[in-house]
C-alpha cells in the first residue's frame, strides 16, 4: 500500500481489516510513503494495481469535459 503521506496507525488498521475481510484471509500489507502520488493512494499486488490520485482524477475529469464538448459540437 503506497500513499502520498504517512497513514496514521488507525487508518492502517482500517485498511488492513478491510482487506482481510474482503479476501477472507490474513493479508500482509506493507505500507510505504510515495510523495510522487500527489495526494493519492495505491494498492499493488501480483502485478495488479488499484490507485487514485488527484492527478488521475483531473485527467479523467478533463477527458469527460472533452467528451461533453464534442457532443455539444455535434448538435
Amino acid at each position: 500500500m503506497r500513499s502520498a503521506f504517512d497513514l496514521p496507525p488507525d487508518q492502517r488498521a482500517v485498511i488492513q481489516n478491510a482487506l482481510n475481510e474482503t479476501f477472507s484471509a490474513e493479508i500482509h500489507v506493507r505500507f510505504e510513503t510515495a510523495p510522487d502520488l500527489i495526494s493519492g493512494i495505491e494498492l499493488t499486488t501480483n502485478g495488479q494495481k488499484v490507485a487514485w490520485s488527484i492527478a488521475d482524477y483531473l485527467v479523467s475529469m478533463g477527458k469527460g469535459v472533452d467528451e461533453l464538448l464534442k457532443e455539444k459540437d455535434k448538435t
